[in-house]
């Protein structure tokens, strides 16, 4: 559980269980920012998880999941959107284990408020939708592969300068934060 601050922070962890889970979090109740998350979350026929956070009560900004779910009810970033996401995106492959497809790009369930600054890749997600329960958000916002792959895709709040938060690995298929040049 985050009740503080996670900030430029990373994890490929894989995590198995039967519960409900997410990539970098269980719960958030604080503040999520320039983070990230590449591992795999799967469970059985009782987990459900999503790439980032299970449940989002704070504030999620500048931060992406790319990893995979495997479990019964999946999400892009959150399993439960309450607080506010934006400015991130998600490729988070997902394999729901039960019809019907209970599946979204972004967060299963939202509540909250998700920006229209949020993104996620129709292709990698195999989610048609943002959101499978609440407030969605436009399906412009879903994007293909090749969409990701481009910083015009993302919009002018997204900062892709010299000395911006994001960048466009040559040849990649999502943006990276800038940070993590530093890491390589």
């Amino acid at each position: 559980m985050n009740d503080g601050t996670i900030e430029r922070s990373s994890t490929g962890a894989g995590l198995n269980g039967d519960s409900s889970f997410g990539g970098l979090a269980i719960v958030n109740n604080g503040n999520i920012v320039q983070s990230f998350a590449v591992g795999s979350v799967s469970g059985g026929s009782h987990a459900s998880g999503a790439g980032l956070v299970a449940s989002n009560y704070g504030s999620i900004i500048q931060s992406y999941a790319t990893g995979s779910a495997t479990m019964y009810t999946t999400g892009g970033l959150a399993l439960y959107n309450g607080g506010t996401i934006s400015e991130s995106f998600a490729t988070t492959h997902q394999t729901p284990l039960f019809p019907p497809d209970q599946k979204a790009g972004v967060a299963f369930t939202n509540d909250g408020t998700i920006a229209d600054n949020v993104f996620w890749d129709v292709q990698a997600t195999t989610a048609t939708n943002s959101v499978y329960s609440g407030k969605a958000l436009p399906a412009a916002n879903g994007l293909t592969t090749a969409q990701m792959s481009a910083a015009a895709s993302f919009g002018t709040t997204w900062d892709f300068s010299p000395t911006g938060t994001w960048v466009m690995p040559a040849g990649g298929t999502h943006p990276i934060l800038r940070w993590q040049q530093g890491a390589q």
